[in-house]
C-alpha cells in the first residue's frame, strides 16, 4: 500500500491507508474529474485530483493509468451514465466499476453527514470524516464554493442543486458511496448528539436536514442560500488550507 504525507496538527505525518480509491467523472464537453481518496481508520481524506477539459477518449485512459501507478489504487468508481467508456477502460485493465447510488440527494446527504461527523485521528488529529486538500484539490474546493444554491423559480426557493459545477463533488459521491457510508439520516440520532438546529423529527425518527435549515434562513433572511451543508451565514470554505478544520490541519 502506497505511503502518504499529510498534515497533522504536529506537521507533516506519513500515513498508510487501508484503501485508495477514486471517484470518476467522464469529462468530453465537460471537464474530466478524478478526485481520489484515501481511508485512514474512520476518516477519508481527498488529497489529489484531475480536471481536465475536452479530453479525447485515449486522454482519458492515460490519466486514468496514470493515477492508478501513482497511487496503487483499489478501483476506480464511475460514472454510470457511460457504459461504453468504463467497459473501455476495463478492457485496458483497469478496475472500475459503475456508480450504482443513482440518487444525488442520497449522495450528497452522505458526504454532508461525513463532513459534519467529527473523529480523532491519533496521527492526523480531531477533524471531520471527510477532507479535502485545498491545495492539491482546488478544482473541487472551487466547485464547492459554487455548488447547490437553490433554483429560483419565481418566489420559490426549492433547495434543488443545480446541475453545474459538480464534476469533482459527483467524483467524490461515487466513491463514497461506492465504499458503502450511507447518509446520516440512516443513524437515526440520539438527541443528545443533534447540533446546530440541522435536525427534524418526522415520524418520531430524527433526520438530518441541511435543505430544510437552508431554505428557512433564505427565507428569514431573503437572500439566496449558499451551500446548503453550511453550518454558518457563507461559505464551508475558509482561507486555511483544509476544509472545516482551523489551523491548517487535516
Amino acid at each position: 500500500m502506497v505511503k502518504l504525507k499529510l498534515k497533522s496538527q504536529s506537521g507533516v505525518v506519513e500515513v498508510t491507508p487501508s484503501i485508495i480509491v477514486a471517484g470518476l467523472d467522464y469529462g468530453f464537453s465537460d471537464p474530466l474529474a478524478i478526485e481520489v481518496g484515501a481511508k485512514i481508520g474512520s476518516l477519508w481524506v481527498n488529497f489529489y485530483e484531475v480536471y481536465a477539459t475536452r479530453l479525447g477518449i485515449g486522454e482519458v485512459l492515460k490519466e486514468c493509468i496514470r493515477v492508478q501507478q501513482m497511487f496503487n489504487l483499489e478501483r476506480f468508481w464511475a460514472d454510470s451514465e457511460d457504459p461504453k467508456m468504463t467497459e473501455y477502460l476495463q478492457s485496458h485493465g483497469l478496475i472500475v466499476v459503475p456508480n450504482q447510488i443513482k440518487s444525488l440527494d442520497y449522495g450528497i446527504h452522505t458526504l454532508y453527514g461525513m463532513m459534519k461527523q467529527t473523529v480523532d485521528h491519533p496521527v492526523l488529529g480531531r477533524g471531520p470524516r471527510w477532507r479535502v486538500d485545498k491545495v492539491a484539490c482546488p478544482n473541487l474546493v472551487r466547485e464547492m464554493g459554487l455548488y447547490a444554491h437553490a433554483v429560483v423559480r419565481g418566489e420559490l426557493r426549492t433547495g434543488k442543486p443545480v446541475d453545474r459545477n459538480n464534476h469533482g463533488i459527483d467524483a467524490v459521491r461515487y466513491y463514497v458511496t461506492g465504499e458503502g457510508e450511507i447518509p446520516p439520516d440512516l443513524y437515526t440520532p440520539e438527541q443528545e448528539q443533534r447540533h446546530h438546529g440541522l435536525y427534524v423529527k418526522a415520524d418520531g425518527i430524527w433526520r438530518d436536514d441541511p435543505v430544510g435549515y437552508q431554505m428557512a434562513r433564505a427565507r428569514a433572511s431573503r437572500i439566496e442560500p449558499g451551500m446548503w451543508w453550511d453550518e454558518k451565514m457563507g461559505s464551508i470554505l475558509d482561507n486555511d488550507e483544509i476544509v472545516g478544520v482551523d489551523d491548517e490541519v487535516f
